[in-house]
């Protein structure tokens, strides 16, 4: 949150040095012809530089409320409001005023790199990744600033022609600096993303059958909406005999025997949405698009799935049964989904008891 906002204000900053490094050129006043326009403009950019920069500081040393700093962005903002008034009454012209602007800057320039220094030293103890970072900035802090200083005392005592030549190499290189290690936030920023959303899969899923669980299921089944009550069925599925799979052949089977239904549902019912396990032998499926006879025809589906199981025990085989039931949304008997859930558990039940009273598995 912090880099970004930094960002945002070098952002700013960058485009205040781009004017002002083309119109040193010259090239804008010769291309248009407003040498005045073009100097006044020059200026002014270079005088709009300072809040930006101070308040790019204040961001990446976490200062913000720093009164030395808040000074620093009040005196940008009053020499830039006084220069204008100055120059549009006439009672000084910009030039005259510069010197205003590079004593600011020099200031920041040193304030910068003492308040860089005493942070790391009285944070020597942090993380080294956030160390870095504070070492990277004040590393570009000082190049932009050294460019910056260099081609201040050129404009008073002309060492060379090009009075931004330093500053725009130091600018390049602050920028490819800050571009790197935003970068590597950025790259730092993805991988906690992919952590977090494999955290989020891991609390949302359930482990034994990688079905979603019962903490998305309440989610998904507050958050229907009443005008897609009239769609909404609901189906219910109990894996019969687990306790009793448990008992005689232990709790490793018993889990064999929830994987192996778990993928028999999901197989016959999971394309008409999704699947929910719910309890420990429980599951429920929330679906627009099924109706009571498609159900029915794929209760016929689930039970041939069970007949021609390969691969378990024949002694477990023998106690696979799944029980189910299905009810469609109906304003004569539902006031809510809950009624038409209740409805469906119902039905899930007189299968089971049916299921029960038979001598061989079958739905």
């Amino acid at each position: 949150m912090h880099f970004h906002e930094g960002i945002q204000w070098l952002g700013l900053f960058t485009i205040y040095f781009a004017i002002w490094s083309t119109m040193e050129t010259q090239v804008p006043a010769l291309m248009f012809g407003r040498e005045i326009m073009c100097n006044q403009i020059t200026f002014m950019s270079l005088k709009l530089m300072v809040l930006p920069i101070v308040c790019f500081i204040q961001v990446v040393y976490q200062m913000k409320g720093s009164r030395l700093w808040n000074g620093f962005a009040f005196m940008g903002i009053l020499d830039f409001a006084a220069s204008f008034v100055f120059q549009f009454f006439g009672w000084a012209d910009y030039r005259e005023t510069i010197w205003v602007t590079h004593l600011i800057g020099i200031s920041i320039i040193f304030a910068a790199m003492i308040s860089g220094g005493s942070i790391l030293f009285k944070r020597r103890k942090e993380i080294f990744a956030w160390k870095r970072r504070v070492y990277i900035n004040i590393i570009g802090i000082c190049i932009i600033g050294g460019s910056m200083l260099m081609d201040a005392l050129n404009y008073y005592y002309r060492f060379y022609d090009d009075v931004a030549a330093f500053s725009r190499v130091g600018c390049l290189l602050f920028i490819l600096i800050l571009t790197v290690q935003f970068l590597d936030v950025s790259m730092g920023l993805i991988e906690a993303g992919k952590k977090a959303e494999i955290i989020r899969e891991e609390a949302e899923t359930d482990g034994l059958t990688m079905l979603k669980n019962r903490r998305v299921f309440e989610a998904d089944f507050q958050g229907i909406p009443e005008h897609k009550f009239e769609k909404c069925a609901i189906a219910m599925f109990d894996l019969n005999n687990l306790k009793k799979v448990n008992d005689l052949f232990g709790h490793g089977m018993g889990d064999c025997y929830i994987i192996t239904g778990s993928e028999i549902i999901r197989d016959v019912f999971g394309e008409f949405g999704e699947i929910y396990r719910i309890g420990g032998d429980e599951f429920c499926l929330i679906s627009e698009r099924i109706t009571s006879r498609v159900f029915q025809e794929k209760e016929e589906d689930m039970c041939r799935r069970l007949e021609s199981l390969k691969g378990i025990q024949t002694s477990i085989k023998e106690y696979m049964q799944i029980a189910s039931g299905c009810a469609v949304f109906d304003r004569k008997m539902d006031r809510n989904l809950q009624d038409t859930m209740g409805r469906a558990d119902k039905q899930m039940y007189q299968c089971k008891k049916r299921q029960k009273e038979q001598k061989t598995g079958g739905v």
